[in-house]
């Protein structure tokens, strides 16, 4: 019976697992960057390149029924037309006590709103042309000056909202004596909050872990996991060893709906080999806005897993 194994950390997986178990399995492998290999008789990964070591793995996954759909195909590494519908414009976020923020992850969107007065006890909103209110419903805390809920400040965004356009955001709320403040009309634009969230993230507590070189038996790998965390804001990743000629580029599939958080697809290059005697390689991030980032060294001494 053949045996999958996770590269990273060489956890074993019978391929007589349910199609179910399989397929929720490999997916939650493939996104936190462990990656199915399948193992020979003596027990060891064949003496390949990553990318080919890939391409079997995603072949052998599919006919063994583990995932579904078309067996993906090596395309080359994705350029965008980077700014090309970017409004860079920044949007109206805040305005008369109110102000709205985004969440991306990969359930969906979640749409904040911030509101100045105390002691609330709805916040209604709407988007764009609807005719009616929505309320946010109750939140989980209890407001003890009222001890009444106090309502959530959050909401879901629809999934067929239009990712790439523009929006319009009415809020209105009332206080705990019965006031009703606004309505507010704020701008939604989730290209603009998906640049600046991952530019903040990326820039600010994960500028010096992008990539993680690790040993794999015979091969060395370096792997992109947290830079594909945030390709829901990027149209272009390139890469380089010793020097900053910034000649490679990751091949990955685009988000095409923002509003599903970017998920790492079963197709995306996690990983790619290192070539011998590599010690370090450099990295840019062009945004959708067009944007570059500073050109990072990352030295595999220290950038390991």
């Amino acid at each position: 019976m053949a045996e999958y194994y996770c590269g990273s950390i060489g956890m074993k997986l019978h391929a007589s697992l349910s199609h179910r178990i399989g397929l929720i399995t490999a997916t939650a492998f493939m996104v936190t960057g462990c990656d199915f290999i399948i193992a020979p008789p003596d027990g060891r990964p064949p003496s390949v390149s990553a990318a080919e070591l890939r391409r079997k793995t995603l072949q052998d996954l599919h006919s063994s029924g583990a995932l579904e759909g078309p067996t993906p195909l090596p395309t080359d590494f994705y350029q965008g037309e980077c700014g090309s519908y970017f409004n860079k414009v920044a949007p109206k976020t805040a305005k008369g006590g109110v102000s709205i923020s985004t969440q991306f992850m990969i359930q969906g969107t979640i749409l904040v709103f911030n509101v100045s007065t105390t002691h609330l006890k709805s916040i209604q909103y709407k988007i764009n042309q609807q005719q009616a209110f929505s309320d946010t419903g109750p939140g989980l805390v209890q407001d003890p000056h009222t001890g009444q809920p106090v309502p959530s400040t959050f909401v879901t965004l629809p999934p067929d909202l239009d990712a790439n356009q523009r929006h319009t955001i009415t809020v209105r709320w009332t206080d705990s004596g019965n006031k009703v403040h606004g309505p507010v009309e704020l701008e939604l634009d989730l290209p603009y909050e998906a640049v600046r969230a991952e530019k903040l993230r990326m820039e600010g507590p994960l500028a010096h872990n992008w990539v993680a070189f690790r040993d794999y038996f015979d091969s060395r790998l370096l792997y992109f996991t947290a830079v594909l965390s945030a390709k829901k804001a990027l149209c272009e990743i390139r890469y380089s060893f010793d020097e900053p000629t910034l000649d490679g580029g990751l091949n990955y599939v685009p988000s095409t709906n923002l509003l599903q958080g970017g998920p790492i697809h079963q197709a995306d290059q996690l990983y790619i080999d290192v070539p011998p005697g590599a010690q370090v390689v450099y990295v840019q991030l062009t945004y959708i806005d067009g944007t570059k980032s500073p050109i990072r060294k990352f030295d595999r001494r220290f950038a390991r897993t």
